[in-house]
Protein backbone atom coordinates (compact mmCIF):
# COMPACT_ATOMS: atom_id res chain seq x y z
CA UNK A 1 0.00 0.00 0.00
CA UNK A 2 3.04 2.26 0.79
CA UNK A 3 4.45 1.69 -2.10
CA UNK A 4 1.70 2.86 -4.55
CA UNK A 5 0.92 5.63 -2.59
CA UNK A 6 4.81 6.68 -3.05
CA UNK A 7 4.31 6.48 -7.03
CA UNK A 8 1.56 8.13 -6.67
CA UNK A 9 3.02 11.52 -5.24
CA UNK A 10 6.19 10.96 -7.34
CA UNK A 11 4.13 11.17 -10.09
CA UNK A 12 2.69 14.19 -8.75
CA UNK A 13 5.97 16.10 -8.31
CA UNK A 14 6.91 15.24 -11.76
CA UNK A 15 3.48 16.23 -13.25
CA UNK A 16 3.63 19.89 -11.66
CA UNK A 17 7.52 20.34 -12.66
CA UNK A 18 6.52 19.16 -16.34
CA UNK A 19 3.40 21.39 -16.27
CA UNK A 20 5.45 24.15 -15.02
CA UNK A 21 8.01 23.72 -17.44
CA UNK A 22 5.30 24.02 -20.44
CA UNK A 23 4.02 27.18 -19.58
CA UNK A 24 7.62 28.64 -18.96
CA UNK A 25 8.23 27.62 -22.44
CA UNK A 26 5.17 29.33 -23.81
CA UNK A 27 5.89 32.05 -21.86
CA UNK A 28 8.92 32.46 -23.02
CA UNK A 29 8.36 32.42 -26.75
CA UNK A 30 5.38 35.14 -26.99
CA UNK A 31 5.14 37.04 -30.45
CA UNK A 32 3.71 40.04 -31.00
CA UNK A 33 3.03 42.06 -34.48
CA UNK A 34 2.40 45.34 -35.82
CA UNK A 35 3.30 48.91 -36.97
CA UNK A 36 5.62 51.33 -34.92
CA UNK A 37 8.53 53.61 -35.93
CA UNK A 38 12.21 52.99 -35.47
CA UNK A 39 13.31 56.05 -33.38
CA UNK A 40 17.02 56.62 -32.23
CA UNK A 41 17.73 56.51 -28.76
CA UNK A 42 20.31 58.66 -26.85
CA UNK A 43 21.16 56.75 -23.80
CA UNK A 44 23.82 54.02 -22.62
CA UNK A 45 25.81 55.01 -26.10
CA UNK A 46 22.58 55.08 -28.09
CA UNK A 47 20.90 52.72 -30.01
CA UNK A 48 17.73 52.34 -32.40
CA UNK A 49 14.68 50.97 -30.19
CA UNK A 50 10.97 50.54 -31.85
CA UNK A 51 7.98 52.68 -30.48
CA UNK A 52 4.61 51.19 -31.49
CA UNK A 53 1.55 52.73 -32.80
CA UNK A 54 0.73 51.37 -29.37
CA UNK A 55 3.01 53.08 -27.48
CA UNK A 56 4.89 49.70 -26.32
CA UNK A 57 8.98 50.06 -26.76
CA UNK A 58 10.65 47.40 -28.07
CA UNK A 59 14.79 47.05 -27.77
CA UNK A 60 15.45 44.52 -30.91
CA UNK A 61 18.50 42.51 -30.61
CA UNK A 62 19.13 42.17 -34.44
CA UNK A 63 17.68 45.31 -36.44
CA UNK A 64 19.79 45.23 -39.17
CA UNK A 65 21.33 48.46 -40.46
CA UNK A 66 18.93 49.36 -43.51
CA UNK A 67 16.37 49.74 -40.78
CA UNK A 68 18.75 52.01 -38.30
CA UNK A 69 16.85 55.41 -39.11
CA UNK A 70 15.26 57.88 -36.56
CA UNK A 71 11.54 58.19 -37.91
CA UNK A 72 11.14 55.08 -40.34
CA UNK A 73 7.86 53.74 -40.20
CA UNK A 74 7.99 49.79 -39.96
CA UNK A 75 5.41 47.00 -40.09
CA UNK A 76 6.96 44.17 -37.39
CA UNK A 77 6.89 40.55 -36.07
CA UNK A 78 8.64 40.16 -33.34
CA UNK A 79 9.63 37.63 -30.29
CA UNK A 80 9.34 38.98 -26.74
CA UNK A 81 12.40 38.04 -24.72
CA UNK A 82 10.80 38.24 -21.20
CA UNK A 83 12.87 36.97 -19.33
CA UNK A 84 16.11 39.06 -21.02
CA UNK A 85 17.92 41.77 -19.78
CA UNK A 86 19.60 44.72 -21.85
CA UNK A 87 21.91 47.68 -20.59
CA UNK A 88 19.59 49.84 -22.05
CA UNK A 89 17.48 49.39 -19.89
CA UNK A 90 14.58 51.13 -22.04
CA UNK A 91 12.07 48.90 -22.88
CA UNK A 92 11.03 45.17 -23.61
CA UNK A 93 13.80 42.86 -25.57
CA UNK A 94 12.85 41.61 -28.81
CA UNK A 95 14.45 39.44 -31.62
CA UNK A 96 12.52 40.21 -34.87
CA UNK A 97 11.58 38.13 -37.08
CA UNK A 98 9.89 40.23 -39.89
CA UNK A 99 10.38 43.82 -40.66
CA UNK A 100 9.57 46.01 -43.67
CA UNK A 101 9.05 49.38 -44.51
CA UNK A 102 5.55 51.26 -44.74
Amino acid sequence: MWHKQKYFILSLICASFATGALVYSISTFMFDSGTGTVEYIGIEGGFYGIITDDGERYDPTNLSAEFQFDGLQVQFIVQLRRYSGSIHMWGMVVKIFYIRQI
